[in-house]
């Protein structure tokens, strides 16, 4: 690995990376749509397009990286290890987003920035421990349903990644029996009288969720759900609700102490 890499291509990492104070040559895209809620952070750094799967060797090459990381396993499969390793050393997680800090923790070592990332993680945790010192308060003992809108269906987030994990496992609310400790669980029709919830946030993924979140919404049977009655539901934003960094992370903390503690 080089010693201090100045040049870093690490797609889908940009949260970590701008909290260490990193501009990445490019950035990961959908089309033409990169993280939206670093935008700002972002402007100046080119989007490479990922949904065809990953850019070409060449292309990679076009931006002349003198470090690739590779935010997950699957990023490296059939070969794309072998061919980016040819262009500048390449580093894979495991998978990234799995844990986040654990994540900025080996970053930090990788680009010489170990400080930065002792500070964020410090940071951080003083960020969480004062907002469940608030949301114990507010709303100790409650339970909160993170329902997710997608083009493949509608499914309740677990406790153990993204914002599941940072509501149920760091802020400590209480999660939903449906889910229980898997990663996600189907929400239907039939199942939505059984949601044990006080409070529901919703998350239209990538605007794919509008007419099932419509249907679902407007059933007698969604307004019959207790947490419902109550206008308990907020619908929260898909940018960083479904992101995976600090920064992603420290929003999804700053809408859930304002939405609960009132």
């Amino acid at each position: 690995m080089p010693a201090a890499p100045k040049r870093i291509f690490a797609p889908y990492l940009e949260d970590s990376l701008l909290k260490l104070g990193i501009k990445p040559v490019a950035q990961w895209s959908n089309g033409n749509m990169g993280h939206e809620y670093l935008k700002e952070e972002l402007k100046d750094v080119p989007k490479l397009d990922f949904s065809g799967g990953l850019p070409s060797p060449e292309v990679v090459m076009s931006y002349n990286p003198d470090l690739i990381i590779l935010h997950t396993e699957t990023y490296a499969a059939n070969g794309a290890y072998e061919k980016y390793a040819k262009i500048a050393p390449t580093y894979v997680f495991k998978n990234a987003s799995g844990d986040v800090e654990k994540s900025l923790g080996t970053l930090g070592e990788l680009l010489g920035k170990s400080a930065e990332a002792d500070q964020a993680l410090q940071a951080y945790q003083q960020k969480v421990k004062e907002a469940k010192e608030k949301l114990d308060q507010a709303v100790g003992g409650k339970k909160v349903a993170i329902i997710r809108f997608a083009a493949k269906g509608v499914s309740l987030m677990g406790g153990n990644y993204l914002c599941g994990y940072v509501v149920h496992k760091q802020l400590g609310i209480g999660i939903s029996e449906l889910v229980g400790q898997e990663n996600s669980a189907n929400v239907s029709m039939e199942v939505l009288p059984e949601l044990d919830a006080d409070y529901i946030f919703i998350i239209n993924a990538y605007g794919q969720g509008t007419q099932s979140i419509k249907e679902m919404t407007e059933s007698p049977i969604w307004k019959s759900i207790p947490a419902v009655k109550e206008g308990h539901v907020y619908e929260v934003s898909d940018e960083y609700w479904l992101g995976s960094g600090l920064i992603a992370y420290e929003k999804i903390i700053d809408d859930t102490v304002r939405l609960l503690v009132q």
